[in-house]
């Protein structure tokens, strides 16, 4: 989604040319566009042919978990100050006056598979107050890990209303990542889950 503005009307002027006077607009209309985004996230061609995984595996490519666990291996190392898929994007296909709703993934011969939000919607931060140390001070992190949460919530969500009981399901053939944190029925949890 992002800002639009279009004129409307025309106010009384007097000049020669009216038509063409640039100060002939009555209202200037302000509005929102929605725009559809190609993206490619960085996968490989098997990771693409797994549409149990796929979802999952775009959301964390959106959060930048491979970006991001570099920094947890060597604090010191180089930082990571622009991570994740829709860092990819800025600035030539998102602005910083878009806000991104979600994901979405359809097929020519299977229709719509899957939209997914919270993989790109994030609560407003605060900026870090320091850039060497931001994924620590700052509070993009956390806001990451609350739409992670949210992320697999909605999707545990799909699989109760799509996949009938999901106690019955193995969780490891719908994960790869997992949250920092969350709740599952625990069927879930004696079927290898926390393998990844």
């Amino acid at each position: 989604m992002a800002p639009a503005e279009t004129l409307e009307g025309r106010a009384v002027t007097s000049a020669l040319n009216t038509g063409g006077a640039p100060c002939n607009t009555d209202a200037v209309v302000s509005a929102v566009q929605f725009r559809l985004i190609q993206i490619d996230p960085p996968l490989t061609a098997a990771e693409l042919q797994d549409e149990a995984h796929l979802r999952n595996l775009i959301a964390y490519k959106c959060f930048g978990v491979s970006e991001t666990q570099l920094f947890v291996k060597d604090p010191f190392g180089p930082e990571a100050t622009a991570y994740g898929l829709l860092e990819s994007l800025r600035p030539n296909l998102l602005t910083d006056c878009d806000v991104p709703l979600g994901v979405l993934y359809w097929t020519s011969d299977g229709g719509i598979k899957f939209i997914d939000m919270w993989s790109v919607r994030r609560r407003v931060v605060d900026p870090a107050t320091t850039e060497s140390w931001s994924l620590i001070t700052g509070e993009r992190h956390l806001a990451e890990a609350e739409a992670m949460l949210l992320q697999f919530e909605d999707e545990l969500q799909q699989l109760r209303l799509y996949s009938g009981d999901p106690r019955l399901a193995v969780a490891s053939s719908h994960w790869k990542y997992l949250p920092p944190v969350g709740l599952i029925p625990m069927a879930f949890a004696t079927r290898s889950f926390f393998r990844t």
